[in-house]
């Protein structure tokens, strides 16, 4: 089976999982409650579930134009790996240093630490524009969410307040999971 085929069907399997997961939403928020009474699982199941349809398709959108941007670059394999490690990442920031933020749902802080970790990739991969294109795009968009505070047109969409610091700790999980592969790489261990 070719590498673009492959991509596609997990794609579309990723959104099926993440319809699917709708169905026991509350069951599987991040709930900051719920959490400390032992469903740990929510830590990164509230990533993958969301607030309503529309902002599962506002997401499903977001992973549809990180697919189109970077197909060539992906491997099945390394992409699981990279979305385990970008939601517990963000599970981190939102558990110890969010403590204000009780609930939680959605894929957009993972989907910001792609769009990071990519852009990084294409920097290496010598896609200067491109990557510092993304690159640029995605740091504007958290340094603003932070001056401007609330973002009115998302709020609107979704019917809910932005998790910022979501977007954030990927952003920040995203650079580390970058400079630790640089690390590894220019001490020839990877």
């Amino acid at each position: 089976m070719n590498k673009s085929l492959q991509i596609v069907l997990f794609i579309c399997l990723l959104i099926t999982i993440l319809c699917f997961f709708q169905f026991f939403q509350e069951s599987l928020v991040y709930s900051r409650k719920d959490i400390e009474n032992g469903e740990l699982w929510r830590l990164w199941t509230g990533q993958f579930v969301h607030i309503n349809y529309q902002h599962l398709l506002l997401n499903s959108i977001g992973l549809l134009l990180f697919i189109i941007i970077y197909k060539k670059n992906l491997l099945i394999k390394i992409l699981i790996i990279e979305l385990c490690m970008l939601s517990s990442g963000i599970a981190i920031g939102l558990y110890y240093l969010s403590t204000t933020i009780f609930l939680y749902a959605g894929l957009s802080g993972v989907l910001y630490g792609l769009f990071t970790l990519y852009s990084t990739k294409a920097i290496k991969l010598r896609d200067y524009l491109l990557g510092y294109f993304v690159f640029f795009i995605i740091s504007f968009k958290i340094i603003w969410s932070y001056i401007e505070l609330i973002n009115i047109n998302n709020l609107t969409l979704i019917q809910a307040p932005i998790a910022n610091d979501a977007h954030l700790y990927g952003y920040i999980t995203a650079i580390i999971i970058t400079s630790i592969k640089k690390l590894l790489n220019d001490r020839k261990i990877i």
